[in-house]
C-alpha cells in the first residue's frame, strides 16, 4: 500500500471518529480480507434528502496507479438514483475525466453524498429514475412514487 493511501485512509478514519454523524453521514471504513486496496465505505444518506434514512454501502478499489487514477467505487447496497445505475456504478466526473490527483477518499465519499441530494437527470445511468426523478419535480403524484422508490429500496 503506497503512503497516501495509507495516510488518506488514516485521516478518513479520524474524520469519522471525531465529528457527528450529523456532520458527516459516514459510519464506517473496513478493508476486504485484509486486502490494503479494496476497502467498504458504509454512511446514511444525506441529511433532508429522500436518503436520510438509508445505510449505503460503497466498494472501493485502489488501481496501482492511485492517486494517478481514480480509484474504482461501486455501490454494493441497493440505490435508486439518475446518477447510479442497477449495478451500482457511479456517474460522477470526477471519477472519469474530471479526475484529479488532489482528490481524497474524503471528497470522493462527500461528492458522492452530495449527489445523493443533487441529482443529474440530463447525465443519467439509470433513466427510468431519471424519468420519475424529472416528473416528481412537478408531479406530487410521481414525487410520491419517487420517495416510495428509493424507500422501498
Amino acid at each position: 500500500m503506497s503512503k497516501r493511501i495509507f495516510k488518506e485512509l488514516k485521516e478518513f478514519k479520524t474524520f469519522i471518529d471525531s465529528e457527528s454523524i450529523d456532520n458527516h453521514r459516514l459510519i464506517s471504513l473496513t478493508s476486504i480480507n485484509d486486502d490494503k486496496m479494496q476497502y467498504n465505505i458504509c454512511f446514511l444518506g444525506p441529511k433532508d434528502s429522500p436518503y436520510e434514512e438509508n445505510i449505503h454501502n460503497i466498494y472501493i478499489d485502489f488501481p496501482p496507479e492511485y492517486p494517478h487514477k481514480p480509484p474504482h467505487l461501486k455501490f454494493t447496497s441497493i440505490v435508486h438514483h439518475p446518477n447510479i445505475s442497477i449495478d451500482g456504478l457511479i456517474c460522477l466526473d470526477i471519477l472519469k475525466d474530471k479526475w484529479c490527483p488532489i482528490y481524497t477518499i474524503r471528497t470522493i465519499i462527500l461528492s458522492i453524498i452530495s449527489l445523493l441530494s443533487d441529482p443529474n437527470p440530463d447525465s443519467p445511468l439509470n433513466g427510468k429514475v431519471a424519468e420519475l426523478y424529472k416528473k416528481s419535480l412537478v408531479d406530487k403524484t410521481a414525487k410520491r412514487e419517487y420517495y416510495k422508490l428509493i424507500m422501498n429500496y
